[in-house]
């Protein structure tokens, strides 16, 4: 079926352009470990820990994209629903939360929950990977150090979830890539990896059955994701 021929063609085109992106990590972690085993008698201890701190970069990058090329295995059609049961909003903001944290020591988010337990239907390793991506683009593009906020507001008929930074804004292409279903293989590689991160997060809420957008405000960007609270039939 038509329909069905196009889900695949988006699923391929993301897990190849996902796994076009693993050579960058493995190549950094490669040389600067190989650096190190062969001249670390002569490096000064400024250098070793450069190396180190390039290494632990290069293996946060390398987990991101593993755990992308995860949750794309878990959507096995882009347009039907995936399967979800009742989760606690808060409980899966923590375990994304906490992710962070063990990931990249020292940076701040400021979460904002609603006071009541709100139970939501949601793959909750999917919408971790949301969240995740979402903060990652926050640490690594927005050229600011300023906390992030994760907001979760509680409506009558959906929970929506805002990511908020307070730097320099999102780039046009990016923007661009809201409205498409598959990654430009165009762009260089650290613009490739952001915006494959936001097609995923697209197809991750699309399969939810939820919306998802991204905008610039005065201070910086924000992207908004919503998740219906009613159940969805699975295809």
């Amino acid at each position: 079926m038509p329909q069905e021929t196009a889900s695949e063609k988006i699923h391929e085109s993301l897990v190849r352009a996902i796994s076009h992106d693993l050579r960058t990590p493995l190549s950094g972690i490669m040389g600067n470990s190989l650096l190190y085993l062969e001249n670390h008698e002569t490096l000064n201890q400024e250098e070793r820990l450069q190396l180190v701190s390039h290494i632990h970069e290069d293996s946060g990058w390398l987990i991101n994209i593993v755990e992308n090329l995860l949750a794309m295995t878990r959507i096995s059609d882009m347009d039907s629903a995936v399967r979800t049961r009742e989760e606690i909003v808060e409980e899966v903001l923590g375990e994304a939360l906490q992710k962070m944290k063990m990931r990249h020591p020292g940076f701040e988010v400021h979460a904002v929950i609603p006071d009541q337990i709100v139970m939501l239907p949601m793959d909750a390793l999917l919408i971790e990977q949301v969240l995740i991506n979402l903060l990652e683009n926050a640490l690594r593009h927005s050229g600011s150090r300023e906390p992030v906020d994760v907001i979760v507001e509680d409506g009558e008929s959906q929970v929506t979830f805002i990511v908020r930074d307070y730097g320099c804004g999102i780039r046009d292409e990016a923007l661009s890539h809201l409205s498409r279903n598959t990654p430009d293989t165009t762009l260089s590689g650290i613009h490739r990896k952001y915006c494959i991160g936001l097609v995923i997060c697209k197809a991750i809420i699309s399969a939810h059955h939820g919306s998802f957008t991204g905008r610039n405000h005065s201070h910086g960007a924000e992207f908004v994701f919503t998740l219906p609270k009613g159940a969805f039939d699975v295809q």
